[in-house]
């Protein structure tokens, strides 16, 4: 394992990604707050350029072929190979982060306040082909990031981020 700082952020390489990383000239990105990846511009025919993605070349991918990268301990700036995968855009979807918005600390979980005699329960959620189902209601929050847990593991497998590692 190899690390690198960029622009005060610390990368993680293997020996063969490290080699990539050595043989062009890659700069920080920062699509999203909290996520970082290594890009680089590139000359493509008739004078018009591209951008590339490190963990996209890293394993071989193609633009617009439909695939995905997923970074399955979840840090984008860990492009060991034995950390990235070749997924589809929806398992991809299925293994990020809690989204920093919402009043749960949990994936998957909200404070449910359609009705007065529900205000202080919350609500388990998961989405299935594009479609949010709720789980159920429960007493608290930690019961509801259970639930989801369990539905999770049951619909999405090995690509679904938990809120409670087992």
């Amino acid at each position: 394992m190899l690390e690198v700082s960029v622009k005060g952020h610390i990368f993680i390489f293997c020996e063969k990604t490290y080699e990539l990383y050595r043989s062009k000239n890659w700069r920080l990105s920062e699509p999203a707050p909290g996520y970082f990846y290594l890009k680089r511009n590139y000359l493509k025919s008739e004078g018009c350029s591209g951008t590339a993605s490190f963990h996209r070349e890293a394993l071989s991918l193609s633009k617009g072929d439909g695939l995905q990268v997923d970074h399955i301990n979840g840090n984008t700036r860990d492009n060991r190979l034995e950390n990235l995968r070749v997924v589809s855009p929806i398992e991809n979807y299925r293994n990020r982060r809690k989204l920093t918005a919402g009043a749960s600390q949990y994936i998957g979980v909200s404070k449910y306040t359609r009705y007065k005699a529900t205000w202080n329960k919350w609500r388990a959620f998961i989405r299935i082909d594009g479609k949010a189902v709720q789980l159920g209601t429960y007493a608290t929050e930690i019961e509801a990031a259970r639930a989801r847990d369990e539905a999770a593991k049951l619909h999405y497998g090995c690509f679904t981020k938990l809120n409670f590692e087992t």
